[in-house]
């Protein structure tokens, strides 16, 4: 399992790397006044972080593989594989239920229910704190983003539209 996240983190470092080299287009025509930095200053800074990120990520990784495979051989559980697989499954559907479920029952409510579900998923049992979790975090993107951003959230049809009226 590990050497698929291994995989995935070169395949990241790549892509990064064709982004930082495409941020070269970015600054076309006069640079502003007040602009030090350009056009292409803050994608190559974030993609610099993230290239230095994901760096440390594959160092951790293969240290971890490394003392793995001398702890145990490399041999795995095939059941935890199992597992891990019907989690990352059940993970994708709720993935996709959150996004078409957002259009019938509005951003907050389906919010709710996607952490909840999600932290449920991957193991979290704190039913006091998980709950109260959920309801700050949608709180805190409904503000920000449907308040301070005033970005149109799905509302929802039917009798959700109505109560998201008065959240956002």
């Amino acid at each position: 399992m590990a050497i698929f996240e291994l995989i995935f983190d070169i395949c990241l470092e790549v892509l990064l790397a064709i982004l930082f080299g495409l941020s070269y287009g970015f600054n076309v025509g006069q640079p502003t006044r007040g602009d030090v930095l350009g056009a292409q200053g803050f994608p190559r800074i974030i993609v610099v972080i993230a290239f230095l990120l994901i760096a440390y990520q594959i160092v951790v990784l293969v240290r971890k593989m490394i003392k793995e495979k001398a702890s145990n051989g490399g041999a795995e559980s095939a059941d935890n594989n199992r597992a891990g697989y019907l989690k990352l499954f059940i993970c994708i559907a709720l993935l996709v239920a959150y996004v078409f479920g957002m259009s019938i029952f509005g951003y907050a409510l389906t919010t709710m229910l996607f952490v909840f579900a999600f932290a449920r998923t991957i193991g979290y049992k704190k039913y006091l704190k998980l709950l109260i979790f959920t309801v700050v975090i949608t709180v805190i993107l409904v503000l920000v983003f449907g308040t301070l951003f005033s970005i149109a959230l799905p509302r929802g049809k039917w009798f959700f539209k109505e109560i998201s009226y008065y959240w956002y």
